[in-house]
């Protein structure tokens, strides 16, 4: 049965921020469990992981859309924990991911983190930098092969040769991903989507998404005894 109840946000968090977002907070409040992200690109390259793993027959995986997540862009990395009490105290579990900031957060957002069910801080100072180091050349080719005739592609980056080392086409995937930052024009997603298999995904991305998927798992069924009692019960 569907109930209704007001937004009860925690005291030390802006309602301005809350109107700000309220799309956001629309679709969140549907949702069973709420993954917060820094930023557009985050947002959706994620869905794109998701997408490779749930097509993966080698992988028992729920894509985030069936198991009911909500992504919610923060637009920042300091504002990712802010939002950990704000959804926990909705009743929704709340999963966050963001760079490695360039500063130390301060005590009271170390404090928020707390809130989430599972948090990460990649171990890189960009998505960027993250899809450019993780995801295989190979698979950085193609992505490069097929984006370098588009009319919006960043010619000033440079463009990958036949004779193009790996550390060179690295080189170009980062400075195109950071000339094309962010959900418009889609260059980070698009790379991802070059991935043929869940082997090529950029691992952190995957293993925090397939972490995600763990944690929203309903309990295994316990077999039961030809009484109907637990066989561990049992035991």
């Amino acid at each position: 049965a569907l109930t209704c109840a007001n937004v009860d946000l925690p005291h030390d968090f802006k309602l301005k921020r809350y109107r700000a977002n309220r799309r956001q907070f629309a679709e969140a409040v549907l949702a069973n469990a709420v993954l917060v992200v820094e930023g557009a690109t985050e947002a959706a390259v994620l869905p794109v992981v998701a997408d490779v793993q749930d097509q993966d027959p080698s992988v028992d995986y729920m894509h985030i859309d069936l198991a009911g997540v909500s992504i919610f862009d923060a637009q920042n990395d300091v504002s990712v924990p802010l939002y950990a009490p704000v959804f926990k105290k909705m009743g929704k579990i709340v999963f966050g991911l963001h760079d490695t900031p360039t500063t130390a957060f301060e005590p009271s957002l170390v404090t928020k983190t707390a809130d989430f069910a599972l948090y990460e801080v990649i171990p890189y100072g960009g998505v960027e930098d993250l899809l450019s180091a993780e995801v295989p050349t190979e698979t950085q080719r193609r992505f490069l092969s097929s984006v370098q005739v588009r009319s919006d592609y960043p010619v000033s980056c440079g463009q990958p040769g036949a004779t193009s080392t790996d550390d060179e086409i690295r080189a170009i995937t980062k400075r195109v991903l950071k000339a094309r930052k962010g959900s418009g024009s889609g260059y980070a997603a698009l790379l991802v989507s070059e991935c043929s298999d869940a082997s090529q995904l950029p691992t952190t991305l995957a293993t925090f998404l397939l972490r995600v998927d763990s944690e929203l798992r309903p309990p295994a069924p316990q077999p039961v005894n030809e009484t109907g009692e637990d066989v561990d019960a049992a035991d």
